[in-house]
């Protein structure tokens, strides 16, 4: 189990689980059942690695959210618990007690994000350091997870929460925290760009409709995963009509990529390789979070708009201080 009185924490934010939000939990006398049992049957999925863990939550976690002596945050994508991280707040040794992610939203950043926010939040309440611990089971898959932010191996426990396993313990000073912290926001934040691609309009109908959920491209850009995407449907639409993000790039043999993804892809098998000949390596893009614009910008707008706007062949980066760029955010919130 991830777990640790300066208590001078902000009162609790009071969600329902309906839409995308982040719920936060502190110093609240009485839980919202539904937020209670949403958040406590995300945590029964990890009871395989931490048997007790339905325990905790109702005998320790709880009375600790009562008192602020810990706090939960959630991110709700979709209707559903995508991340979930909860702290308990001690002036000399702070604790990330758990900090987990849904399966299918792992590779789209929500983790780091919520990790950010939860080191600022122990930061906050003036530690001396930080630790967490993670049963070896985990560590070899999600150990890389804390890497940018300087913990060191400080012990470990035999037979902590499981017979046989080990759990280890983590720790960092809190200023050097501070220092990796900003290093690490500084790096978010210059990496921020987004992706224009042009699509047929056979191709975005498939997309919106839920039918198509990879892009097929012979060449794109590695290290893209959870960036934003723009679709600017070709003649004789001529409209940015969509936005979704990059889930996961898989790069590889065409053969290879359409055995994974023929059933995702809305081509048919002709059309995939005739797109393909000659190519010896390719890349499928997998989408996710696909919506519509409310109103989609055609090339006309945008030249009002003073963009010098040329439609890529295939696709463009965008780096976030780019006057399309932020054009394009602005208009679709």
């Amino acid at each position: 189990m991830l777990e640790s009185k300066n208590i001078n924490h902000r009162p609790v934010v009071k969600c329902e689980i309906a839409e995308d939000r982040l719920i936060t939990l502190s110093k609240v006398k009485n839980l919202d059942e539904e937020i209670y049992s949403g958040i406590r049957d995300f945590l029964l999925e990890s009871e395989s690695i931490y048997p007790s863990i339905g325990d905790w939550w109702k005998t320790r976690v709880v009375p600790g959210l009562k008192i602020g002596e810990r706090l939960c945050e959630a991110m709700i994508i979709n209707g559903e618990i995508a991340a979930l991280s909860i702290v308990k707040y001690s002036g000399k040794s702070s604790k990330l007690c758990t900090l987990r992610v849904r399966e299918n939203y792992r590779s789209l950043g929500y983790g780091q994000r919520l990790l950010r926010r939860t080191f600022e939040n122990l930061l906050a309440n003036k530690c001396k350091d930080v630790h967490y611990t993670i049963s070896e089971e985990v560590l070899g898959y999600c150990g890389e997870f804390f890497a940018p932010y300087g913990f060191y191996l400080a012990t470990w426990n035999k037979d902590r929460y499981v017979k046989g396993k080990d759990e280890l313990l983590f720790s960092v000073k809190s200023e050097y925290l501070f220092n990796r912290l900003k290093v690490a926001n500084l790096i978010e934040a210059t990496n921020k760009k987004a992706v224009l691609f042009s699509i047929k309009p056979e191709y975005a109908d498939l997309i919106e409709r839920g039918q198509k959920r990879v892009e097929f491209r012979r060449k794109f850009s590695e290290n893209l995963n959870s960036t934003l995407v723009f679709f600017y449907v070709t003649s004789p639409v001529k409209k940015i009509r969509f936005v979704a993000r990059i889930a996961q790039t898989i790069k590889s043999e065409p053969s290879k990529l359409w055995n994974q993804f023929k059933d995702q892809g809305g081509v048919d098998h002709q059309a995939f390789c005739k797109y393909f000949e000659g190519a010896v390596e390719g890349t499928a893009i997998v989408l996710s979070d696909v919506q519509s614009l409310p109103k989609p910008l055609g090339l006309g707008e945008l030249h009002s708009d003073g963009l010098a706007f040329t439609p890529p062949q295939s696709y463009k980066l965008l780096s976030d201080s780019d006057p399309l760029c932020i054009h394009l955010k602005a208009k679709t919130g």
